[in-house]
């Protein structure tokens, strides 16, 4: 995927050699590929639907093309895109049928009281009363310790108040209480992205391929194993899914993120066509376009792009930290900090969305904001390369700026943060010719301000 290095922000001391690189689209997702990506995984109180909600347009259509991307399949990418879109054919089952299982009994259903509840507990949570929604919920609970729904509205007001470990308790709940809950499932992927373990989303998504595999579980495993390394996988998945829902945009992005990650560029603009014709504002659809503007040179198109997904999903931190990305390659600043600052009050615990907002900070050299957010990012993640870089280009750049420094303490703290950045990099930092250059302008600049210190004490020394 594109690697796109951000704009210097706020000095000419920064070669453009020496830029901070940061993944714009897709790559900048990992928060996004569970969290809010697709349609099916939009928040906890998303309900997923099941495979027999969808409706099936079976076809006597031949399966033989639809081979994985990059399997070798000669065909042409819109051959390829036709065939995914494919509904399935009466095709015989190579296997003797399975005699059938006893039927178990039926489970009682959720009171209705508690439901209602729960739905009242959720729309307040939409409308930002808190401690209503988290009074609604406690009695939906109270009333049926199975109201799911309830369990997602108490993971959500975690959620916003940063307690992704409180969090994850509420929506395994869910989980566990009515297995295949896409809203529940899609907010266990986020924490785990969030806490940089893909890994751990995997086995979430895994499990309930086991248990219950939804059409909705079985796009945000997909979603999973595209950002696991496994693209050819993810589109087989996501091809089962249209083969029963031909117009499933969510299927679509999925396919169009798979031939993206295997580079297949042609085919990924086939794919987002087809699932934009369907949904024109699919946010996930949307950041791939983006990205693949971005690929072509084409800025003001993926501004556009991700204008739009920011704006039609409010609620979508992936798409907020998409348009805020890009804004700050863009050089609009105070826009960028807009738009990710309101992402950041929807999700303060997103590692990479507050690190964006950092940059956006120190982009507008509002020092003392920009040092705020990089501490809770240390303490978030205290080996984090990219995160030391930038404090060290803050510090170099803002020089007497810097809150509660002269231009020696500043120069220093650059100094020790190049350095923490070098030993956690590792010797992969030892090819970086722009860090060499930069230790190197910090030891010039140094010795000039100590030269300079010591005329100044020769002068007031005469003056005296």
């Amino acid at each position: 995927m594109e690697v796109v290095r951000s704009k210097s922000v706020g000095s000419s001391r920064e070669p453009k050699e020496g830029r901070i690189r940061r993944r714009v689209g897709l790559g900048a997702l990992l928060l996004g590929a569970a969290a809010s990506g697709l349609g099916a995984c939009g928040g906890a109180a998303a309900a997923g639907k099941t495979d027999s909600e969808v409706p099936s347009r079976a076809q006597d259509v031949s399966d033989e093309r639809t081979q994985p991307v990059g399997s070798g399949d000669a065909s042409t990418p819109s051959e390829q895109v036709a065939d995914a879109g494919a509904s399935a054919g009466g095709q015989p089952s190579a296997e003797p049928a399975k005699p059938a299982e006893p039927a178990k009994p039926a489970a009682r259903p959720v009171d209705p009281q508690a439901m209602a509840l729960a739905t009242e507990a959720d729309e307040l949570r939409q409308r930002g009363d808190a401690q209503g929604a988290e009074r609604r919920a406690r009695d939906a609970l109270a009333r049926d310790a199975r109201a799911s729904l309830a369990y997602n509205v108490l993971g959500e007001l975690r959620v916003a108040a940063g307690d992704d470990r409180a969090a994850a308790g509420f929506f395994q709940r869910g989980l566990a209480s009515a297995a295949g809950d896409a809203g529940a499932l899609a907010a266990l992927c986020a924490i785990e992205y969030r806490a940089n373990n893909p890994k751990g989303a995997l086995s979430y998504s895994t499990a309930q391929m086991r248990t219950a595999p939804t059409v909705a579980v079985r796009l945000i495993h997909a979603r999973n194993l595209v950002e696991a390394g496994r693209p050819k996988e993810a589109w087989d998945v996501a091809r089962s899914v249209l083969k029963q829902d031909e117009r499933n945009a969510d299927a679509y992005a999925v396919l169009a993120t798979a031939a993206q990650a295997q580079r297949q560029k042609l085919l990924a603009e086939e794919v987002v066509n087809r699932g934009l014709a369907i949904d024109a504002t699919h946010p996930l659809l949307l950041r791939v376009r983006a990205e693949l503007l971005l690929m072509q040179g084409d800025m003001s198109g993926a501004v556009k792009a991700l204008k739009t997904a920011a704006e039609t999903h409010p609620g979508d931190t992936a798409s907020q930290l998409a348009y805020g990305t890009v804004l700050l390659e863009s050089g609009n600043y105070a826009l960028a900090k807009e738009v990710l600052t309101r992402g950041a009050s929807q999700v303060p615990s997103a590692f990479e969305l507050r690190l964006a907002l950092a940059e956006a900070y120190r982009a507008g050299r509002e020092w003392e904001a920009a040092l705020k957010e990089y501490d809770w990012l240390k303490r978030q993640r205290p080996d984090s390369p990219k995160v030391h870089y930038n404090v060290a280009l803050l510090y170099l750049t803002a020089l007497d700026g810097a809150p509660g420094m002269d231009v020696t303490q500043a120069l220093q703290a650059s100094r020790k943060a190049f350095f923490r950045y070098r030993d956690l990099t590792g010797p992969a930092a030892a090819k970086e010719t722009d860090l060499a250059a930069y230790l190197r302008d910090i030891d010039t600049q140094l010795e000039r301000e100590q030269r300079r210190l010591e005329r100044a004490r020769r002068n007031e020394g005469a003056s005296e």
